[in-house]
């Protein structure tokens, strides 16, 4: 699953009509009307303020509004987009400022159609990766060995000095068997990692 890493803006003009797109990571579909809100009250002279949003691991929250345009021709076509690139935890809004010229229904689909993907096209892409939060305690000697294999490979690592060193640290899930398997080779001897929690993250 992917989403967009930061906020993104695109602006359109097409027949005299200025389409104004804009795309933001969101987790909850309260944040998700927040940041509709947001711009509703920064474009409070737009024509239409069309969006589409999906939330979630399972994408089980899918919302989309054509706001006053002829039904099917502006937020589907949006959602479409969001499907077409496999997105999740991802709003678009369109807003459009009517120029007098009317686009018809394959216009108008098509308008916001390219505004949502102008806004792909503008996005950094980023994977949603499960990670394993893990427990290792290694004596002193095995961790003078170790240690620089196991930062390098972490998202993250803190450190506990007793009578041996505990290590807890955070790595993708698919790198845990090799990890794993290096450092018993490394210190010729079998290791147990002890699961703390897993999660999806960005």
């Amino acid at each position: 699953m992917r989403s967009i890493k930061e906020l993104v803006q695109a602006n359109l003009e097409i027949h005299k009509s200025k389409f104004w797109g804009f795309g933001a990571r969101v987790e909850s579909e309260m944040a998700a009307k927040a940041f509709l809100t947001k711009l509703k009250h920064d474009y409070p002279d737009a024509t239409h303020h069309v969006y589409a949003y999906i939330i979630g691991e399972e994408k089980q929250i899918q919302r989309a509004s054509d706001d006053k345009e002829p039904q099917g021709t502006a937020g589907m076509p949006v959602m479409d987009i969001l499907h077409k690139n496999d997105l999740s935890d991802v709003i678009f809004v369109v807003i459009r400022y009517f120029g007098g010229i009317k686009l018809g229904a394959g216009g108008l689909i098509r308008a916001y159609s390219f505004t949502a993907q102008a806004l792909i096209d503008q996005a950094e892409l980023i994977e949603k990766k499960l990670i394993d939060t893990l427990r290792l305690t290694l004596s002193y000697a095995e961790m003078d060995k170790a240690a620089y294999l196991i930062k390098n490979e972490a998202l993250r690592v803190e450190t506990s000095y007793q009578e041996k060193v505990t290590l807890e640290f955070d790595l993708p899930h698919d790198k845990v068997s090799s990890l794993k398997r290096e450092l018993e080779n490394l210190l010729s001897a079998q290791l147990t990692f002890d699961l703390i929690q897993s999660n999806f993250r960005y």
